[in-house]
């Protein structure tokens, strides 16, 4: 598991540098969608204060490494570390895609 991890609607994406952090834009399903749009899924859990995990859980058949966020219950961030602890576990968490 990493300190810093942030969980995002998409796999891995390539770096947008645009300065205009507005006009940044990702392909999601074969379409650009505004790039903060994906903040929402962040947003889930730190609207409502609850405890969130970000672990690595596998590969797309493309080889890029994606992952899941683990909400818990208020005041319980010792569960949902412990949860993405046992994922790590069975899946192997997280190991560079090949070339990094």
């Amino acid at each position: 598991m990493t300190a810093r991890s942030v969980v995002h609607g998409s796999p891995a994406f390539p770096h947008d540098d645009e300065p205009d952090g507005a006009k940044r834009t990702l392909m999601l399903n074969g379409k650009p969608t505004p790039y903060f749009a994906q903040l929402a899924w962040a947003g889930m859990a730190t609207v409502a204060n609850l405890p969130a995990t970000v672990f690595p859980a596998g590969r797309t058949a493309a080889g890029l490494p994606f992952g899941l966020q683990a909400i818990g219950p208020y005041l319980e961030d010792r569960t949902t570390i412990g949860f993405a602890g046992l994922v790590e576990r069975e899946f192997g968490g997280f190991r560079p895609p090949p070339g990094f």
